[in-house]
């Protein structure tokens, strides 16, 4: 399916496990994904909806272990999200983009439309994107036009801004280890730790004082040597640092089940400070991929949420990015 096509719809995929080696398609989707009935699941192998291994076959191809089943459906209704995002550079190599929070950069959950690679998409064609930003994680992030481009892309030089809890008045070079919060009932929730854990992955980032706020806030630069999943928020909620609107790693991580679970109240909002955690990637250096000179953006954490009235309130007036 080339590019143009998944604009129009979307692909579900699965692997054929060892236990389903030898199954015919139309068995394998009725015992697996009963969204659909059989006869349902008949007429969609009819109108070519689905594929293995990217070729469309009949209802009783029989699959072998590993094999990729693709569904491709229709476009459903999605969540709002912002879609405001900026291009900040463009040439035939690679893009740069400067995304809002609340914007997932890949198609994951019940976004698909509404994520940037769909979005720019349209506008630029099908784009590779070097490394991620979270949805809620505001700033600047890099595609390739091609994926030659994206294997030789590296990023050499990442750093942050990030809003605290907290009086953050000293330099820390955090480099340690993140490990599973035992301490949490949410199962991804990790913590930083100094301690040496043989086998557990490395954390290394180096956190500046910017400017402490006299209501308790503090603007900290984040310079990233590894890049592992929820490294900086992990790392500043278990110096005591908690990153302000961060529902995982915030002041009450309870806050997170209750969106999941739709009992949020305007009472838990007011905790959260902000809509979204205020943690926004503000400056990228790379080796150009074709040219191999030296590049570097940045992107200052006004763009995003400088002109929030909430983020004012939190900082009693004074703004903080002006």
């Amino acid at each position: 399916m080339d590019f143009s096509q998944r604009l129009k719809c979307r692909e579900r995929y699965s692997h054929v496990r060892e236990n389903e080696n030898g199954m015919a398609l139309i068995d394998y989707m009725t015992a697996n994904f009963l969204r659909f009935s059989r006869n349902e699941w008949l007429e969609k192998i009819a109108e070519n909806r689905l594929a293995v291994n990217g070729q469309t076959v009949n209802a009783d191809f029989v699959l072998k272990k590993h094999d990729r089943v693709s569904f491709f459906e229709e476009l459903q209704s999605e969540p709002s999200a912002n879609l405001s995002y900026k291009t900040v550079y463009e040439d035939e190599y690679l893009i740069v983009f400067d995304k809002p929070s609340d914007l997932c950069v890949h198609p994951t959950g019940p976004f698909y439309q509404h994520t940037l690679w769909y979005q720019a998409g349209k506008k630029y064609g099908e784009l590779f994107f070097i490394g991620r930003l979270d949805r809620e994680t505001s700033g600047l992030t890099v595609a390739a036009r091609s994926k030659k481009i994206a294997a030789a892309m590296k990023i050499n030089h990442k750093e942050y801004n990030v809003l605290v809890h907290g009086k953050f008045e000293h330099y820390i070079h955090a480099a340690g280890f993140l490990v599973k919060d035992e301490n949490s009932v949410i199962a991804k929730k990790k913590r930083f730790t100094y301690d040496y854990v043989e086998n557990l992955e490395t954390a290394d980032t180096e956190l500046f004082p910017v400017e402490v706020y006299e209501n308790g806030f503090s603007l900290v630069r984040a310079v990233l040597h590894t890049g592992r999943m929820h490294q900086i928020r992990a790392t500043m909620f278990s110096l005591g640092f908690p990153v302000a609107g961060d529902k995982l790693y915030g002041v009450d991580e309870t806050l997170y089940n209750k969106i999941s679970s739709q009992s949020f109240t305007a009472a838990d909002r007011k905790k959260l400070i902000l809509d979204n955690q205020a943690l926004h990637c503000s400056k990228l250096e790379f080796l150009h991929p074709a040219t191999g000179e030296k590049t570097s953006f940045e992107s200052p954490f006004n763009r995003i949420i400088g002109k929030s009235s909430c983020c004012k309130t939190v900082l009693r007036g004074k703004n903080l990015y002006e």
